[in-house]
């Protein structure tokens, strides 16, 4: 995948926690699963959570698709 901010070549890899990752528009005091309108989990697992990811080490960004995901 070509980055969006500098198109150089992303490399492909994964994001991974030893928990759920879940994105949110608020900062959770404690980590916790999605439970407010409009958050969603990226990845579930209490052992690990692993989604697909590229990264641009120059730009240092992270770019994840999620459309595989079913909601």
């Amino acid at each position: 995948m070509e980055c969006p901010f500098c198109n150089k070549e992303m490399e492909n890899g994964f994001v991974q926690s030893g928990k759920e990752i879940f994105w949110g528009d608020k900062k959770h005091k404690v980590f916790c699963f999605p439970h407010d309108e409009g958050e969603f989990s990226l990845a579930d697992g209490w052992n690990s959570a692993v989604i697909n990811a590229c990264c641009c080490r120059d730009c240092k960004k992270i770019i994840i698709d999620y459309s595989n995901i079913n909601f």
